[in-house]
């Protein structure tokens, strides 16, 4: 992912609801993200999830999100419609109440100090889409820090689960991972 530089007079945005970042990209989540979004359909995980090749989304290899199975590495991603997010609609995002903290920060690339910290080391924005974000007043820095800083919380505890799952593993498929991280 790229970053734009941005200064110390940086701009937050207002999204347009274009549907371009929820058209474009793979969006990873975690165990976190899909507890919240099957609650709020009254849907069970297998439903709401996809799990790609490292052909399908463009990361780290490296990465703590990558799930061993019996056939080959795998990221849980949401699943996708005729290229677009299942849960777009004519309306806007059908979960918006409950999106995944990937889809709450972006586009923004915060990098806090620590963990558990919310004094921002770098701010920017990232370019893996064209946003059609415009600027806005309305908007608070602090609340893309605390969105940042949980979905930082968990995405570690996410990869601990994964890491788990990775020591036992290649013993079995997605059903068996969604039935391990208690999704379904």
């Amino acid at each position: 992912m790229r970053q734009k530089n941005c200064s110390s007079s940086f701009t937050l945005l207002q999204c347009q609801r274009c549907g371009t970042c929820c058209s474009e990209p793979v969006v990873p989540v975690t165990d976190s993200d899909i507890k919240r979004i099957c609650a709020y359909l009254n849907k069970p995980a297998r439903k709401l999830v996809k799990f790609v090749s490292p052909a399908e989304i463009s990361y780290d290899p490296e990465a703590d999100l990558w799930i061993n199975f019996r056939y080959g590495k795998r990221a849980m991603t949401l699943r996708k419609v005729r290229d677009r997010c299942a849960f777009l609609s004519d309306k806007g995002c059908a979960i918006y109440a409950v999106r995944p903290f990937t889809c709450r920060t972006f586009p923004y690339d915060v990098v806090l100090k620590s963990p558990k910290s919310t004094t921002i080391e770098s701010l920017g924005l990232l370019s893996i889409v064209d946003c059609k974000a415009k600027p806005s007043n309305e908007n608070s820095l602090s609340e893309v820090v605390e969105n940042v800083r949980r979905e930082s919380e968990q995405d570690r505890r996410y990869h601990r689960l994964v890491e788990k799952w990775n020591r036992l593993a290649p013993v079995g498929g997605t059903l068996d991972f969604l039935n391990f991280a208690r999704l379904e």
